[in-house]
């Protein structure tokens, strides 16, 4: 476990994390293709860890409070504090830091740790919040379990889900909660066909995001297969919401308008943020051929007339209480 330099003098490290200092290599990042990525584990995650990439996981976490009307959690976190029961949180996969920041500043009284593999988090954040760079494909070695973990975008980042969900159910304390929030982004349609049958560049995009995704073992078509691994691991109350999420300009209602914009911004920005190292890395294109790939992809995105739509799934679930029998059954 690799903190963050500035919170090294105040916060206990357990002797079984290894600790190092951010002159180290975890920021001597790697430059390909015109975008950075990280060094910390480097080639394990295919996304870039730039500016333009921290733009994007900023707009996801925008988006992410349209749908929720502003709340960061659909889990009952709310009851969790009033009881006494929120003390630690652990944003899994925290990117930019901004989830566990603003989680932090709402619940002040909850210890949160936010873990990534890039060290790319603000210096100047509320004091009961840290930051931490770490593979959460390792063993958890965390003394302490937390009342709430909140997990956002990780598909195509994880090998093996059923062992990561089973180290967020061993790191849950008994009646906490776990949440998932990930866009399916390789089941993408229109309601009119329009998508179907005028978009073949982008349906060519994501067939080779969905190969590249197989050949590795880090599959971005899991977002249905959720709720089944989250009851797989142990959880109960297991609870589904799935939003329609437009793509484009086309949207005529205000909210829908709102989501659609900044949903496609988002997408934009992504092609070449998914696509360029695993097309390359992986699918051998070479770099001319993956960027006109994801340009042809982008023109179908803008495209007018083109009524892109994918869908974006919240999985919740819970670790029973102790001496609690399981709960078979979902909602959602």
């Amino acid at each position: 476990m690799v903190h963050l330099v500035h919170l090294l003098s105040s916060l206990p490290i357990s002797p079984s994390h290894s600790v190092f200092s951010l002159t180290s290599s975890i920021t001597d990042y790697t430059y390909e293709n015109g975008r950075r990525y990280h060094s910390y584990r480097a080639g394990k995650y295919a996304l870039p860890n730039d500016t333009l990439e921290a733009e994007r996981l900023d707009i996801v976490h925008h988006l992410s409070l349209l749908f929720l009307s502003g709340d960061l959690y659909t889990s009952p976190v709310r009851q969790l504090a009033s009881s006494g029961r929120l003390r630690r949180a652990l944003d899994a996969g925290t990117g930019t830091g901004i989830w566990a920041m603003e989680f932090g500043h709402e619940f002040p009284g909850c210890e949160v740790v936010g873990v990534d593999l890039s060290p790319i988090q603000p210096t100047h954040v509320p004091p009961n919040v840290r930051f931490e760079v770490d593979d959460l494909e390792d063993e958890w070695l965390w003394d302490a379990p937390f009342d709430y973990i909140h997990i956002r975008t990780l598909l195509g980042s994880i090998a093996s889900w059923p062992t990561f969900l089973s180290n967020c159910y061993a790191h849950t304390t008994p009646g906490g909660y776990v949440e998932l929030q990930e866009i399916d982004l390789t089941n993408v349609f229109s309601a009119d066909g329009t998508y179907e049958s005028h978009a073949h560049a982008y349906q060519h995009y994501n067939s080779l995001l969905f190969q590249a995704g197989h050949l590795t073992g880090r599959r971005f078509d899991l977002a249905p297969e959720l709720p089944r691994m989250m009851q797989e691991a142990g959880f109960v109350d297991v609870k589904v919401q799935r939003f329609t999420q437009p793509l484009g300009h086309w949207p005529r209602r205000k909210r829908e308008r709102e989501i659609a914009f900044w949903s496609v911004e988002s997408m934009v920005s992504g092609l070449e943020a998914y696509g360029l190292a695993l097309f390359t890395r992986v699918l051998g294109v070479g770099m001319e051929e993956a960027r006109g790939v994801c340009e042809r992809a982008r023109r179908d995105l803008l495209r007018e007339g083109v009524h892109t739509c994918c869908t974006w799934w919240m999985v919740s679930g819970r670790r029973p209480e102790e001496g609690e029998g399981g709960d078979e059954e979902m909602d959602g």
